[in-house]
């Protein structure tokens, strides 16, 4: 529910013609993916990858000449389309994969939503969807910053909006609040498949279903704000882009140990994990409640009077949401928002913790728990107190002790023999 929205730097009010591509334009791209999408969903891939629902005339960015010539005079630091920053270059394009140029006004560019959505996966598939594990998003953002503003260019970020972004502990994620707040919320960028099979969207579980989830993303982009003058996406948009968004699914892992597999199916229903994650199911997954740990022990559902259960991961996520000790609360643009919400006659509900995690996909979207504060399901199985303080990662050094890093939470499981918890990560991992 918090809103990131840059200074408007063009003029509201001017409605420039909309730039239509030509078909097959990324064609070479689709042809990498190993997810593509069935004919009946081929336009709503076309807006996942290349629509920025006329969100470039905020002016986040450089224009897109500028930016081709950056990388294009100095490969040797940014990287063929910018990939020293874990962008996944576009063979059909000049542009990455998630950084196209606008839709009303192609001298600009913004980001899509396929930029924190698409990974090349472990095993070397490309699927979309699946978050962007190896992006450096906000050290891309402030270093494109630094360079335009070297060139001469005027500032696109705020002081405080550098101190936020370099904050950012890790690739795959982001600062999720504001940049006029003094909170500082990481979140690792989230799953956009399985959205179809499930109830309660987004790490808060706020989202009823596809629709809501998807425009609430829209509107975060800057598309329909009322502040930046961008209308939001007609029905010839969202009538593709919603059946598309609810189609996508997780790939298939990798071979494993079948006989640790089993082996781990068993103890993932022992342990009670099952009770909290239906991974048959999805629509079963519930919202446990968040609990404070100095206060409440986490329960299994139907415990401590919790009927749905109860973590209790890092806060600060959660505390966007909860005004409860009056130390978060949702950010500027709450009136915006739920005026959008109604209007729109959105499913978006208040929560009372965070949502039970999806486990597909668990073997190619490391670290684990919403703010990605434990490297392996090796060490989410240790207890809390015994978890990696710092550990490596693509050339970071993350901090657990960091405003919003704490790595507590989750004890289930922790208490299991070695034997099986080695097998209940197999039978993870193949899911």
């Amino acid at each position: 529910m918090i809103r990131r929205l840059l200074p408007l730097l063009l003029l509201i009010g001017c409605t420039p013609e909309r730039v239509i591509p030509e078909p097959g334009y990324s064609e070479a791209f689709r042809a990498t993916l190993a997810n593509p999408a069935p004919e009946e969903h081929a336009e709503g891939e076309r807006i996942y990858y290349e629509e920025t629902f006329g969100t470039e005339v905020i002016g986040d960015w450089p224009p897109a000449d500028w930016m081709i010539d950056l990388w294009q005079d100095d490969e040797a630091t940014w990287g063929e389309q910018f990939s020293a920053y874990g962008w996944l270059v576009d063979p059909g394009d000049d542009l990455p994969v998630g950084l196209k140029r606008g839709t009303t006004d192609n001298t600009l560019i913004h980001e899509t939503c396929a930029a924190c959505h698409v990974d090349v996966l472990p095993d070397g598939r490309v699927w979309g969807g699946m978050p962007a594990t190896k992006l450096q998003w906000s050290r891309f953002r402030v270093a494109i910053h630094d360079a335009w503003v070297a060139d001469g260019g005027d500032a696109l970020l705020s002081p405080e909006s550098i101190d936020h972004m370099l904050a950012v502990p890790q690739p795959g994620s982001s600062n999720a609040e504001s940049s006029d707040s003094d909170v500082y919320v990481p979140t690792d960028f989230p799953l956009y498949v399985n959205l179809g099979q499930r109830d309660n969207l987004g790490y808060t579980g706020a989202g009823g279903d596809v629709r809501s989830q998807v425009w609430l993303s829209i509107f975060t982009f800057g598309a329909g704000s009322d502040e930046t003058g961008v209308p939001f996406p007609d029905v010839q948009i969202t009538r593709f882009f919603d059946p598309f968004m609810a189609w996508m699914t997780t790939p298939d892992a990798p071979a494993g140990d079948q006989a640790a597999i089993d082996r781990g199916a068993a103890v993932f229903e022992a342990a009670r994990c099952a009770e909290c994650h239906h991974h048959d199911d999805l629509m079963a997954d519930d919202v446990p409640d968040w609990v404070d740990l100095a206060e409440e022990e986490e329960s299994h559902p139907g415990e401590n009077g919790r009927s749905r259960g109860s973590i209790g991961t890092d806060y600060n996520f959660y505390s966007l949401s909860d005004n409860a000790t009056g130390e978060g609360g949702p950010g500027p643009g709450l009136f915006e928002l739920i005026a959008f919400i109604a209007q729109n006659n959105l499913d978006v509900g208040q929560t009372s913790g965070y949502v039970t995690a999806d486990l597909h996909g668990l073997w190619a979207t490391a670290p684990y728990l919403h703010n990605g504060s434990v490297p392996t399901l090796d060490a989410l199985l240790t207890p809390p107190a015994e978890r990696p303080g710092t550990f490596e990662r693509e050339g970071f050094t993350v901090d657990t002790t960091a405003p919003g890093m704490g790595n507590g939470g989750h004890a289930f499981g922790t208490d299991l023999p070695a034997a099986d918890k080695a097998d209940l990560v197999a039978f993870l991992n193949s899911l």
